[in-house]
């Protein structure tokens, strides 16, 4: 949704809210967000109140030692974010005709960082007992300052695409040699488009359309994966009404955030108003582990997503019904069928 700006895309990725055109002023600095997120909720929200869903609990004692948070890359993540992050490396945004100072940041330090990964750790690494990260956030900017600098079709763009496939298929290749028994997930997304002269803002579909690529490792899949499509195939939205067919066809940024944050066994925020993504959650582990052949476990499974949907519907009822209190923007009418229609589900 406009405006697509990098402050308010980060807001609405983390909060599950819409930023406005209001909020254009704290793209430049100092605007720390109040609201609640998936980022805040993982600094605050102990290990161990958490069932996660994606790590070998054994790797490392986390009762002792919890999990951080890294970060490296764009420092509107820090103006948004000041306190967050146990592992913090910013560089300057703001100047376009810089191409490759944030990159190279984040090139230097992502391997260090991918090797204190959870579920990444060799057997050493465990031993020392050294913190080990559960998320690290990579913000890469010179495929945004080419476009603003140059525009899409110039050369300089090849070459700093080229330069971000050779980082993607490192930190790939990283993730695909986790062990069986861990989960890792890498969410590889723009936060806005840009226009055939390179800019964004406003409200084209070019400006508001982004890539969104999911890279699962093998331990995600476990040994079954034509059980794990079945899984997921099995709920398409079918259950939810006339325009069903529709659900899942398409990812609103926004629907990240409930995602991400069952992913890592948070709460959703609090006024997030995106929908989950099933084909994003992995097999719960206790599918994964059980035989195939067994066919409550692809029931089990399907009660797995069932869960975290009606979770999300709750927790979007729970916010429109709280808004509603102070504000006649949502039609009484409207939110009693909304209402009938989550009691029936």
């Amino acid at each position: 949704d406009p405006p697509t700006v990098t402050m308010q895309r980060l807001k609405g990725l983390t909060t599950g809210g819409l930023p406005t055109f209001a909020d254009i002023s704290g793209s430049f600095g100092g605007a720390s967000i109040d609201e609640d997120s998936w980022v805040e909720q993982l600094k605050n929200v102990p290990w161990n109140r958490r069932r996660h869903l994606l790590v070998n609990a054994s790797d490392g004692n986390h009762a002792l030692n919890p999990p951080q948070i890294a970060f490296v890359g764009d420092d509107t993540w820090v103006d948004l974010f000041p306190t967050q992050f146990d592992d913090s490396h910013p560089y300057p945004s703001f100047n376009t005709r810089d191409l490759d100072t944030v990159d190279n940041g984040c090139l230097m330090h992502l391997p260090r960082l991918l090797k204190r990964m959870v579920g990444l750790k060799t057997e050493r690494d465990r031993s020392t007992n050294s913190s080990s990260f559960e998320l690290i956030i990579s913000h890469f900017l010179g495929v945004d300052h080419v476009g603003h600098t140059y525009g899409p079709n110039d050369p300089h763009m090849n070459s700093k695409l080229h330069q971000m496939d050779v980082s993607l298929a490192n930190t790939l290749g990283a993730i695909d040699n986790a062990p069986s028994d861990s989960c890792i997930v890498a969410l590889v997304l723009g936060d806005h488009g840009m226009t055939e002269d390179g800019n964004h803002g406003g409200g084209t579909s070019e400006e508001m359309n982004a890539g969104l690529f999911a890279h699962f490792s093998p331990g995600c899949d476990g040994d079954d994966d034509d059980a794990a499509t079945k899984i997921i195939d099995g709920v398409d939205g079918r259950e939810i009404g006339l325009d069903a067919a529709r659900a899942f066809e398409s990812i609103n940024q926004i629907d990240l955030v409930p995602t991400i944050s069952l992913l890592l066994g948070l709460p959703i925020p609090y006024a997030n108003i995106g929908g989950l993504v099933p084909a994003l959650l992995p097999k719960p582990r206790y599918s994964r582990q059980s035989s195939p052949s067994d066919p409550s476990k692809t029931d089990e499974g399907t009660l797995h997503i069932a869960t975290a949907l009606a979770l999300n519907a709750a927790q979007v009822w729970r916010y429109l019904h709280e808004y509603s209190k102070s504000s006649r923007d949502l039609p009484s009418d409207q939110l009693k069928e909304l209402k009938e229609l989550l009691d029936s589900a």
